[in-house]
């Protein structure tokens, strides 16, 4: 369930990064390329908390490579998502300064005033949440894996597989033994994955 809620709040956050590179394409390359990130964000009216989806998002767009629909294969992204735990964690931190009685009957929009959280990250603030009034500690994977560490998993994993065929990697039945071969999360072997398969 927690991949499950992991991969639903992951995919929330890159159809913003897809909303904002589609935005993009009104401009020309020049334009954006050239661009500082706060002008971008000023001009597509993206909340602070968000300049890593609007980075991703001129980061693809500059590239000229279309945004993957689901996670992806580029390093930048494992930024992006390193960057969403930490926010993860900051808002489980503090709501834990509140009951559990409060957090665990609020509805998500009074935890967004609340904590001063747009909409946009909703799912960020519903993962703590949920995390939370199931009296679990946050997983501690995610929070030791900073930048730095998803970096190295992901390599390691993506020199393990390119040991093998890329028929055998591909195929979606060798994932667990995959997820052995490489000794990583679930998360990082699908990432890896997708470097090789898309």
């Amino acid at each position: 369930k927690q991949w499950y809620q992991r991969r639903v709040a992951i995919a929330d956050l890159f159809q913003k990064v897809k909303e904002y590179y589609n935005k993009m394409k009104l401009y020309t390359k020049d334009f954006v390329c050239s661009a500082k990130l706060h002008d971008l964000m000023d001009l597509l009216g993206v909340p602070d908390q968000l300049d890593g989806a609007v980075r991703l998002a001129q980061n693809y767009f500059c590239k000229e490579e279309e945004v993957p629909v689901g996670v992806g294969n580029a390093l930048s992204e494992v930024e992006f998502i390193a960057d969403f735990w930490e926010r993860v964690k900051g808002y489980y931190a503090k709501l834990k300064q509140y009951t559990s009685d409060f957090v665990c009957s609020a509805k998500l929009h009074e935890l967004l005033d609340l904590l001063g959280v747009p909409d946009d990250l909703d799912g960020a603030v519903k993962m703590a949440q949920s995390w939370l009034c199931k009296n679990e500690e946050l997983e501690k994977r995610s929070l030791r894996q900073t930048r730095e560490g998803y970096t190295e998993a992901l390599i390691n994993c993506i020199l393990e597989l390119n040991k093998h065929s890329e028929h055998y990697v591909c195929h979606e039945a060798a994932h667990d033994d995959l997820r052995k071969l490489c000794d990583t999360s679930d998360f990082v072997v699908r990432m890896s994955r997708g470097t090789i398969c898309n």
